[in-house]
């Protein structure tokens, strides 16, 4: 992806990658320096020895795999009409403002209220401009037609007579 040459580049490159990667490091070190204290090590030797830990793993692990395939299938599948669909972006947008600002107060149930939000935004959107239609596909152009040559016939020579 990028080709640096120099000696100085990279180390620019490196330093500025490692400063990019300290706020995703430093959660992990304060998450495993809680985990040892009290009895240390003693902790995760517990741990391991529950029955069923591994089950417990596959299961999540399985999961986990199933809803990132689904995600991924839905927005392959809904982004491209939503492209066009002004109503579409204005439920995704404020879908995700609504999302953020009830992160912070669960007790209003976030998935409820985004719900919630989308019907009154359809409902509002549907008494002023109809019935909402889906993106129109885009027709693709026809190749330019070649352009037609005269025949000149045999014998004759253009410009001599």
């Amino acid at each position: 992806m990028f080709e640096i040459r120099t000696w100085r580049g990279r180390l620019a490159l490196q330093v500025l990658v490692t400063v990019m990667a300290l706020p995703f490091v430093f959660p992990l070190i304060v998450m495993v320096k809680g985990s040892l204290a009290g009895q240390g090590w003693r902790n995760f030797k517990a741990v391991l020895q529950v029955p069923g830990l591994g089950r417990f793993f596959v299961n999540s692990a399985i999961i986990a795999a199933a809803v990132i395939a689904v995600v991924f299938a839905a927005l392959i599948r809904l982004i491209r009409p939503m492209k066009g669909d002004a109503l579409a972006i204005t439920i995704a947008t404020l879908s995700c403002i609504a999302g953020f600002a009830l992160h912070q107060t669960p007790q209003f149930q976030p998935e409820l209220m985004i719900l919630f939000v989308a019907a009154v935004v359809c409902f509002v959107w549907s008494q002023r401009h109809g019935r909402p239609r889906p993106a129109k596909p885009r027709k693709q152009k026809a190749p330019p037609k070649p352009a037609k040559t005269m025949a000149i016939p045999k014998g004759r020579v253009r410009g001599r007579r």
